[in-house]
């Protein structure tokens, strides 16, 4: 069977690579490289990932059921083949980029303050999030707070509490964390204190990374250069722009359904940590802006 790609995200060798496939399931297929990184094959769907490739597949198409585990995979030469027969044509594929430093993320402008507040109630609706806020309440406050008062210390404190910090494949400590860097890079504009911040947060968050898992590494190694799924950027781009409440209850529906809870504890890392660097000109800070979401922020 042959195939096409449709993107290729950042994170995805560019000159060859080779590995086994580790894992399939019905939208997805995780390729484990000799290098100890992972490249993720999507659905449409699934939408862009910041290590993924998606493919054109077609209707009722499953890689659970047409690729098997184990087996091997090598892309060079503008292929990417299967020694099951499986090949994914990546000539034709575009580059697919989050581009979330161009946002300006500006919740003192009422449309973009509404816009938040949609995703806010989704969110509170949604409540998968809560285990964390049990066990990583305090951290997450400390982080939004240290991020407001660009506190690296404190931030990378917070942080390290977090990495790692629950089950799954991507436990939720890293979920927010990825959200947290989405929302950071969505605001800091031209600021040069922010970006300084980011930056050198970012360094700490590459450092720690290894101290999770394989999946959970990859991509919080793409979150602190900017990259996450893209329907995470695409949540934080209809804030951004003050859409209206259909269009951003529709992003952050699709944002939320990634896993059990890993779409609602990105989200929730997003929605803070845009909050966290609200203009100071009269408007609120981060305690005003996370107050009425469903938690106890002592929590933990």
């Amino acid at each position: 069977m042959r195939i096409a790609a449709l993107r290729i995200g950042p994170a995805v060798p560019s000159h060859g690579f080779v590995g086994l496939i580790a894992a399939t399931y019905a939208r997805a297929c995780l390729i484990a490289l000799t290098n100890d990184r992972l490249v993720t094959l999507v659905t449409p769907e699934i939408g862009g990932l910041p290590n993924g490739i998606t493919v054109d597949t077609p209707d009722g198409f499953s890689f659970e059921k047409s690729l098997r585990v184990g087996a091997s995979a090598a892309g060079r030469g503008g292929m990417l083949r299967v020694d099951d027969g499986f090949s994914i044509d990546l000539r034709a594929a575009r580059p697919w980029r989050s581009h979330l430093n161009g946002l300006a993320f500006n919740l003192a402008r009422a449309p973009v303050r509404l816009a938040w507040d949609t995703a806010r109630s989704a969110l509170h609706a949604h409540g998968t999030f809560a285990p964390l806020l049990r066990c990583g309440g305090a951290a997450v406050t400390r982080l939004c707070e240290a991020t407001r008062d660009l506190d690296l210390a404190c931030a990378r404190q917070a942080m390290s509490v977090l990495i790692g910090l629950g089950d799954g494949s991507t436990p939720a400590g890293d979920d927010y964390l990825v959200g947290h860097f989405a929302g950071l890079w969505s605001c800091a504009g031209a600021d040069g204190a922010r970006q300084r911040f980011i930056a050198d947060l970012g360094e700490s968050l590459r450092e720690m990374a290894p101290r999770t898992n394989q999946v959970s590494r990859v991509y919080l190694e793409a979150a602190a250069e900017g990259e996450v799924s893209e329907r995470l950027v695409t949540l934080a781009y209809r804030i951004a722009a003050g859409a209206d409440q259909e269009s951003v209850a529709i992003a952050v529906a699709a944002a939320l359904a990634v896993g059990h809870s890993s779409g609602a504890c990105g989200v929730l890392g997003l929605l803070l940590g845009s909050a966290a660097w609200r203009p100071v000109d009269g408007s609120a800070g981060v305690r005003e802006a996370t107050g009425s979401l469903p938690c106890r922020w002592n929590s933990g």
